[in-house]
């Protein structure tokens, strides 16, 4: 699996996207895990369009923000909301 944005191209180790509510609410929450170190990427890269490309498919994100940013690993971990 990769994930695409603007700037680069990385191996993306996992993906999850739900849903939940927050304070009546419906938040969108993309969860990735990203094969590279946390300074090879900016936070930023993930603030505009992405794509997630697998074997079988490919998803196109959009507006999201980050919530969490860290290293996870020898990984970078991003959660984002929408």
């Amino acid at each position: 699996m990769k994930i695409k944005t603007f700037q680069n191209e990385y191996e993306l180790c996992e993906f999850h996207h739900y849903v939940n509510v927050v304070n009546s609410k419906v938040v969108s929450i993309v969860e990735l895990l990203i094969n590279s170190p946390l300074d090879k990427l900016t936070e930023s890269e993930f603030t505009s369009i992405f794509i997630i490309e697998d074997e079988k498919q490919n998803s196109v994100f959009s507006g999201y923000e980050v919530n969490e940013f860290y290293e996870e690993d020898g990984m970078t971990k991003v959660i984002l909301a929408k």
